[in-house]
């Protein structure tokens, strides 16, 4: 189970109990009337002898019968107090593990699909919810391009098969604007998403308030700022040179992930070559981001997507 998941059997567990609690306020509340109690104490006696009868293989007799009488009795007495008998059962999510993030010792799909959505939430600002690379939609790349484009998807898409056993530790897709890189890289983390792995994407801009935000934070304050960007699986860092420097901040603290993320992948789109990556951030992080050894570079060429028709 990964940290995704956990966060996700956590608030279903919580939701749970949250609902289990409610039941039982509600029984305090209905056994302060005699009629009511009553009725459950006589269910719950027969129930009991009906279970130890059939353990020990005898003839039940009437209590079937007793029982369903029992229980008639309390349900009436439930509705004159203006209740339903449906309040006293748990309003579970989910029918086939009660909420419980278990069934026959598997973890249900219900874990898995809010751990998703959890891991969503961390990304608003991706382009598409589209997961899966074969399903692109590539008619709408100019003819001259598409072929460039399907090319890309596949890598894209071996790294999303791969994940995390990556090679490489840094994936970039640098090129003009408009050529796709952000969509591309969107499909990718829904994809590494699905999987349950934890992704943040930010663009350029939002990332680098963040890092301002931790320079000027407390110190007491300064982990939870930095650290979900070092822990994630997947980091994307969007637009990468569209930030303005702020000087002691930018280029410090985005060295610093880069070395701290050494071994998980981070994701990065720029319009920038590397000559001009080198002119901006320096030889510590331009080296970092197209390093041969550890870096996986694909260059996206063509025109503007955004002004292309059909």
């Amino acid at each position: 189970m990964n940290k995704a998941e956990a966060a996700a059997l956590s608030k279903i567990r919580s939701r749970k109990l949250d609902n289990e609690l409610k039941v039982e306020a509600l029984l305090a509340v209905l056994r302060q009337d005699d009629q009511f109690a009553s009725a459950e104490n006589e269910r719950d006696t027969i129930g009991f002898k009906i279970a130890k009868m059939r353990y020990q293989k005898k003839d039940l007799g009437n209590l079937n019968a007793d029982y369903e009488r029992a229980k008639k009795l309390m349900t009436e007495r439930l509705c004159q107090l203006g209740h339903q008998p449906e309040e006293l059962t748990p309003a579970y999510a989910c029918d086939l593990c009660k909420d419980s993030g278990f069934v026959d010792g598997k973890l249900c799909d219900c874990v898995k699909t809010l751990a998703y959505q959890l891991l969503k939430d961390n990304c608003k600002t991706l382009l598409t919810d589209m997961d899966d690379f074969e399903a692109i939609d590539d008619t709408i790349i100019p003819e001259a391009d598409r072929e460039r484009y399907r090319i890309s998807a596949v890598i894209l898409g071996r790294f999303a098969d791969k994940f995390p056993h990556n090679k490489s530790n840094i994936l970039m897709l640098s090129g003009k604007q408009g050529t796709g890189k952000t969509y591309l890289m969107s499909v990718l983390a829904n994809a590494i998403m699905k999987k349950r792995m934890g992704v943040l994407f930010y663009n350029s801009v939002q990332l680098n308030e963040i890092f301002l935000r931790y320079h000027l934070a407390p110190i007491e304050e300064k982990e939870n700022l930095f650290a979900p960007l070092v822990e994630a699986d997947f980091l994307v860092i969007d637009d990468l040179g569209a930030e303005n420097l702020i000087k002691n901040v930018t280029e410090t603290y985005l060295y610093a992930v880069l070395v701290l993320r050494e071994s998980k992948l981070t994701g990065i789109t720029t319009n920038m070559s590397p000559t001009h990556l080198l002119e901006r951030y320096g030889h510590r992080i331009a080296s970092r981001l197209c390093a041969k050894n550890n870096s996986y570079i694909i260059h996206f060429e063509g025109a503007d997507l955004r002004f292309h028709k059909k």
